[in-house]
């Protein structure tokens, strides 16, 4: 029997990278951290399983009731590895339709470029925001100030990644 699941589908993940970049504020993000705020958009249930840091456990409370006993991954640190493939050719795709820079893409980050967001992506890309806006603004505001290297990083946070050896 075959199931659908949106973590697995490429033009899936390009929407979801779109969602993302259109929210960002304009700047140079590390691929990685473009991986976990796309994990974390894609199965907000597991945003209260972040290590907050401390000025911001109030905001991970809000997150909290929307676990429930059916979004349970068996293993997020897999299904994360899993995504990778997706993560990278979405990004790819993006490159090749000049969203973001090729350059900036080669040596590890991502960037957007002035090439405009269709206007009806960029619709959809706004109405999908609306159903969960606090999961968008947080993805997209707090969560891009944390560094992402350490144990105190997103890498570290998350569990997302091997962040021993992290410079740091």
């Amino acid at each position: 029997m075959l199931v659908y699941h949106p973590a697995f589908d490429l033009h899936h993940c390009v929407f979801r990278m779109v969602r993302l970049l259109n929210r960002l504020p304009a700047g140079r993000y590390h691929i990685e951290r473009l991986r976990v705020l796309d994990f974390y958009l894609l199965f907000p249930a597991q945003i209260p399983t972040i290590r907050f840091p401390s000025k911001l456990r109030g905001q991970k409370r809000r997150f909290e009731s929307m676990a429930n006993r059916y979004d349970r991954l068996v293993d997020p640190y897999q299904l994360f590895l899993r995504l990778e493939p997706f993560q990278t050719e979405a990004l790819g795709c993006l490159a090749a339709h000049a969203l973001i820079s090729v350059e900036a893409l080669t040596e590890g980050f991502v960037e957007r470029t002035q090439t405009e967001i269709p206007r009806k992506l960029k619709s959809s890309a706004e109405q999908a925001d609306a159903q969960y806006p606090d999961v968008v603004e947080l993805l997209t505001g707090a969560l891009i100030e944390i560094p992402l290297y350490g144990r105190d990083g997103l890498r570290g946070r998350t569990q997302l990644f091997e962040y021993r050896y992290d410079p740091t």
